[in-house]
């Protein structure tokens, strides 16, 4: 008898010990599964507002097309207050935006044409110069600056602002044709920052329906 009681005794306290382990893992996974519907939400917001802000972006400064987009200081301004630039580089930018061209500034539209003219002149001059490549992946990403134009050309902005750059800095260039490279040089800034991809407008009003049905 005392043997029976024995092994009872441990099968309740075996038992005991089972839910105990038991209880304490669904309020772990509880616990885990409403962490991840508060990071879900909490992202699902953050989306939101972002898209929001695109969508007002489009409607603000693309109506007529990324070819009829200028970078100008008030351009800057609007993409600090949305989050797309910070505070420093704004400053940095809408200094650039300043300085080059100061008496009108172009479109992405008329950088585009300047890239055609450019690139032809450069052409005759020396068919193998490396600045032809990297206009023609600049023209795709100006092309792209509303996310309307995808293209593989347009992948690596950074890469392509920093040939750039360095041909500005290596090469005696005419003054005009200078600040239009300047000019499109900013361009590329603007557009590394703002990732094209994320702007469609198709893609953010699509975006923002389905959040709708979601929040």
């Amino acid at each position: 008898m005392p043997i029976i009681s024995s092994v009872s005794q441990n099968s309740t306290s075996q038992t005991n010990t089972s839910t105990g382990v038991s209880s304490t893992t669904e309020n772990q996974s509880k616990n885990e599964n409403d962490s991840a519907e508060i990071a879900k939400d909490n992202r699902r917001i953050e989306l939101s507002d972002r898209a929001q802000k695109i969508q007002k972006l489009n409607e603000e400064f693309f109506k007529g097309g990324p070819s009829s987009v200028k970078i100008t200081p008030d351009f800057i301004a609007r993409l600090q207050e949305y989050g797309f630039l910070d505070k420093n580089q704004a400053n940095q930018l809408s200094a650039s935006a300043q300085q080059t061209a100061i008496e009108d500034k172009s479109s992405l539209g008329q950088l585009s044409n300047f890239i055609d003219s450019f690139s032809e002149k450069l052409e005759k001059q020396n068919p193998t110069d490396s600045l032809i490549s990297t206009l023609n992946k600049a023209k795709s990403i100006i092309s792209n600056f509303d996310g309307s134009k995808p293209s593989s050309l347009a992948s690596d902005i950074k890469t392509v602002s920093a040939e750039l750059t360095q041909y500005i800095n290596d090469n005696e260039i005419d003054k005009d044709d200078k600040e239009q490279l300047e000019e499109l040089n900013l361009a590329l800034k603007i557009a590394d920052n703002l990732k094209p991809d994320n702007l469609s407008t198709t893609k953010v009003n699509n975006y923002l329906k389905i959040l709708s049905g979601s929040l």
